[in-house]
Order: C-alpha cells, then structure tokens, then sequence
C-alpha cells in the first residue's frame, strides 16, 4: 500500500512538471494582412507573420516620413538623404508576399538599405521583390544583417539600385534560396565575420565595379547549383575579382560561373574551391571608355 501511495505521488510530480512546460510553448504566430507602409510598421514585432499580398498596387514604398505609431521593434535611422528602415530585436518574424508575381518592396532615400535587420533571429523573407525607386552611390543596399541568427531568403529577387544586394556583419545561419540578385552597382555581397552561409538554386547576374562577392573572416560558405554570370568587376586596388576572400573558406559546388568581365576568378584560390561546376569565358573586357585600362600617370605635380 505504501509503495501505490509512492507511485502515485511520483507521478503526480511528473505531471506538475510536465503540464508548466506544455504552458510556456511559444503561442502560434500571428498573421497580419497589410495594405500600406504605415499597417507595416505597426506590424513589426516577434511570432508575427506579415502578409503583403494585399498591398496597395502590389508595392511598399518606405519613404522614411512616417514616424506615428511605430512599435518599439522598429525605428527610423538617418542615412545621407533621408531614413531607412531598421527593425531590431525581433525574433521569429516572416514577411511574405505573393508567390508568383512578387509583391514589391522599395525605399525611397537612395542611400538607405530597403530594410536593415538589427539583433534579429528567425527572420524569413519569401515571395518578394526589394530595391530603390532610384539609384545612389556610396551607400545603400538592400539587406543588411547586423548581428543576426538563423536569416532565410526564399523566392525572392534583390536588385539594384542598392549598391548591393546583401550586407552582413557578424551574423551566422544565412541560408538564400530561390532567389537573384542582379543589376547591383557596386557588387552582388559583402560579408565580415558570418557563418553557416548557404546560397542554393540561386542567380547572381549583372553586379558591376567592384569584386563581386566579399568575404572577410566567414566560414562555412557553400553556393549549391547557382549561376553567376555577367557581373563585371573593372575596379582598381584589389576589386577586380569574382569572389574575394579574405581569411574565408568559401566552396562552390555544382555552379555555373561564366561570362564574367574580371581579371581573375578569384584573389585566393587556396581558400575557394570548385566541384563540378562549369567555370568558362571569365576574363577580362575592355568597355569603351575604360580609363583603368589607359597607363597611369603617378607623378602629381605638387
């Protein structure tokens, strides 16, 4: 009899315990259908799924003006001719827009990053289209990562104008799926100090003037059967390369790389590798008008 007390009073102490840990699970994400910037910003928040399908015209433009009601995730942060956008300290947020003709994502400064991510993890972007409703110099891409975990892209075409379509710092777990980008005008990424970075089936294709993927201390970077073709990296002082690394392992497998106007493929070949993919017809080209290609005259008069 004392030993069915026993049991008995065992397993109610499993169950007490049991029954707090079912409670604390993370509720279910909250889906919030918006229409304009402003149903956006109010939005922003952890175990939220955005829904841009609805949008107004089928695009968002962020001009930086709208300050009421922001939540305490997101803030407005100058740049040279206005405000971009930077969400911070959110965790498992998805925004997401429609899958087949994608819903359209822009900012207006064209010195801003269409959307910079700050201190985040589990964020998802899928089924959008993000860039500038008019191209700067300088500064201002399209994602930038700041010290963010577990990032996914999926479906989605990054372009220029941004100067390039990826910027991450000190970030690990980006994974890139299904996605492009293109028409950047200053290279397709940079990364410093990023880890577990995976591209997969993905297009990067007509990046101009610099190197046109930057690594600087990553590791684990693997592109899996993606074509990057006609990108042109003209640029002088060590920015005339397909793929830079600086102290990062980068590993291309089943690629298709060709048609690229750089002098070389790559600036250290011991750290970037290839298997099985089709490497042809990267070399350098004259473009009318080259002046880097002219000898230069280093003797300044003082």
């Amino acid at each position: 009899m004392r030993r069915a007390i026993l049991c008995c009073i065992a397993l109610v102490a499993v169950l007490a315990a049991v029954v707090p840990l079912a409670a604390a699970k993370p509720s279910e994400m909250k889906v919030v259908n918006v229409t304009n910037e402003r149903e956006f910003l109010k939005s922003i928040g952890s175990n939220t799924v955005i829904n841009l399908e609805g949008l107004d015209g089928g695009y968002l433009v962020f001009s930086g003006k709208q300050t009421l009601g922001m939540p305490k995730n997101a803030r407005w942060e100058e740049v040279f001719d206005g405000y971009q956008l930077v969400i911070s300290n959110v965790n498992n947020l998805t925004i997401t827009g429609r899958a087949v003709s994608l819903s359209v994502i822009m900012a207006e400064p064209r010195y801003a990053n269409v959307i910079k991510f700050e201190n985040c993890k589990d964020i998802r972007l899928e089924n959008l289209s993000l860039g500038h409703t008019d191209g700067g110099y300088c500064t201002g891409g399209v994602v930038e990562l700041d010290h963010c975990q577990d990032f996914s892209i999926w479906n989605c075409e990054l372009w220029g104008c941004g100067i390039e379509g990826i910027t991450a710092w000190d970030s690990s777990g980006l994974t890139c799926e299904l996605s492009s980008i293109t028409d950047c005008t200053y290279n397709a990424m940079t990364m410093v100090r990023v880890s577990d970075v995976n591209f997969v089936n993905c297009v990067i294709r007509n990046n101009i003037e610099f190197n046109t993927l930057n690594f600087s201390d990553c590791k684990d970077v693997t592109f899996t059967d993606c074509a990057i073709f006609d990108n042109a990296a003209f640029g002088q002082w060590d920015t005339s390369y397909l793929i830079h690394s600086n102290n990062s392992r980068i590993k291309f497998q089943g690629c298709a790389i060709f048609k690229n106007n750089v002098h070389e493929v790559t600036n250290n070949p011991r750290m970037v590798s290839f298997e099985n993919c089709a490497i042809f017809q990267n070399e350098h080209m004259s473009w009318e008008g080259d002046e880097f290609d002219e000898p230069m005259d280093w003797d300044y008069d003082w």
